[in-house]
């Protein structure tokens, strides 16, 4: 019998492992937040979406890449953070390794009133765009202006609006990065995506990206293609058709919402700026997805930027900027007129809150971990 330690990144002992493994350890077990990463790296492209969850929709030729680039099936967050940040965390890090943070807005009044919270990422990946750093973004969107249902989206500098402001129900955006590298980027001579495409998404998407990057299971490094990772904050995602529901039961249309916001534990609804409705996060914890209760991230702690609204008022964005990378293409948007700043004492005083926030989601979620009877769940987060 194979000894697995599944608390590396990858394992070449895994490799006898069909999908079957997956969907019995992380699918069937309730734990898949739906990234998308096991769409993404099979080879054979065996792997779907269906009713919310990784399904085999061809035959699987038993390499084992999709168990082992799933970030719920082990995750040495020490290593990750050696490649990314040239360091592992401190206990003083409490919201992971950053350089600096700041608070901004899109200046464009148009992006700033169509994002969420100040449209800061929309606005970053503009000016991106704009300059060249990248090509594309691998975002979400609204599948239409009257529904809420989220879908993959592969953005380009003319149609990057249209993914501004936040879903809160779950998107497998990252399914799109075997898509684009297969497309794009796997042509003899053709580097058109290879390091030019920013991916944006959750805490846990992002965690899935990284796995992904520096697993030495297989030689499809799919990830190449990506160049910026931007995470938004997040306090847990949910199923489309639950939170629908959920809504529709409390007499409420989802296509006269406008906007949607979490903070301060509180999800609220829009109809252009007039709230509709505000449930506390615990009155949904039957819509949440499962996944949510063992996540320890608010901020995206394994990202180049990380964007939220907490701590701050309406209409702006705090920011985290983790990598070289990130406070370069930030402060370059901010001195090419695509971002404001505000002052840095607003951002300090905006930081306790986030600090807070952030250690309140992960006492509450570490009590889950523990009390876990499953060692994979301990093996996939940082105690």
């Amino acid at each position: 019998m194979l000894k697995i330690e599944l608390s590396k990144p990858a394992r070449k002992d895994t490799y006898l492992y069909p999908i079957a493994k997956m969907l019995k350890d992380v699918v069937k077990t309730e734990r898949c937040m739906l990234c998308g990463g096991c769409v993404a790296a099979c080879p054979v492209s065996a792997i779907g979406i269906k009713d919310y969850k990784p399904t085999l929709i061809s035959t699987c030729y038993v390499c084992g890449i999709c168990y082992t680039h799933c970030p719920r099936t082990g995750l040495n967050f020490d290593e990750v953070e050696k490649h990314v940040f040239g360091r592992v965390r401190s206990p003083e890090d409490k919201i992971g390794v950053y350089s600096s943070i700041a608070v901004a807005r899109a200046k464009d009044p148009g992006l700033n009133k169509l994002g969420q919270d100040g449209g800061v990422i929309t606005a970053l990946l503009k000016y991106a765009l704009d300059k060249g750093y990248i090509k594309g973004a691998i975002t979400t969107k609204r599948i239409n202006s009257t529904s809420w249902e989220p879908i993959p989206f592969f953005a380009n500098s003319s149609n990057i609006h249209e993914t501004a402001g936040s879903v809160y129900s779950v998107s497998a955006s990252n399914q799109l990065l075997g898509k684009i590298y297969h497309e794009y980027a796997n042509f003899v001579g053709c580097n058109l995506c290879l390091n030019s495409i920013a991916l944006v998404g959750t805490p846990c998407q992002i965690e899935s990206f990284r796995k992904m990057q520096f697993s030495d299971h297989g030689k499809l490094k799919i990830t190449d293609i990506v160049s910026l990772t931007i995470s938004m904050f997040c306090w847990g995602n949910y199923h489309y058709d639950k939170l629908k529901e959920f809504l529709e039961s409390k007499g409420y249309d989802l296509s006269k919402i406008t906007k949607f916001v979490i903070k301060k534990g509180v999800l609220a609804g829009y109809d252009n700026g007039k709230e509709l409705f505000a449930f506390k996060i615990s009155e949904l914890k039957d819509i949440k997805m499962p996944a949510c209760n063992e996540c320890m991230d608010l901020t995206g702690e394994l990202a180049d930027i990380s964007v939220g609204g907490q701590g701050v008022s309406e209409g702006w964005s705090f920011v985290i900027l983790r990598t070289e990378l990130g406070e370069r293409i930030f402060n370059e948007a901010v001195s090419a007129g695509y971002l404001e700043k505000g002052s840095s004492e607003i951002a300090s005083k905006a930081l306790n809150e986030v600090i807070e926030s952030s250690e309140k989601k992960k006492a509450q979620n570490k009590v889950y971990i523990e009390n876990s009877q499953d060692p994979l769940v301990k093996l996939s987060h940082r105690l």
